[in-house]
């Protein structure tokens, strides 16, 4: 299975996903004009990764800010990994903000309640 590297724009963040390390990492701010074309090589990604034997995956998200065209594909991907889980697949969600950023913990807060069992919040101190 291809690995997907994207790097990061003023307006994407980056990107890395790989099935032998068992991890997707997105970092950054994303704000892309097309949010779906964006996402959607992760989504696709993730509809092969479901097929593999490898057990795990473990995601780490360290995103800055974004719109609200980028949490619609974000929910899609949770989804995705959420439903991965369900059958048996072990997937973890970092979700990764400043310790004084409340706005992007309280949207990870969120998150995990709408996914309890997928998203745990790390608090990264600078």
């Amino acid at each position: 299975m291809k690995s997907i590297e994207l790097q990061k724009t003023p307006h994407t963040p980056y990107v890395y996903c790989d099935a032998e390390q068992g991890v997707i990492k997105i970092i950054g701010r994303s704000l892309p004009e097309d949010s779906n074309q964006f996402y959607s090589p992760i989504l696709e990604w993730l509809n092969s990764f479901e097929e593999t034997a490898s057990p795990s995956l473990d995601v780490k998200l360290y995103l800055d800010y974004f719109n609200t065209s980028s949490a619609k594909s974000l929910f899609s991907i949770m989804t995705s990994l959420n439903e991965m889980l369900l059958k048996g697949k072990n997937i973890v969600i970092n979700w990764h903000y400043d310790s004084d950023d409340d706005d992007m913990k309280d949207l990870g807060q969120e998150h995990a309640d709408l996914f309890p069992n997928l998203i745990q919040l790390v608090e990264e101190y600078e």
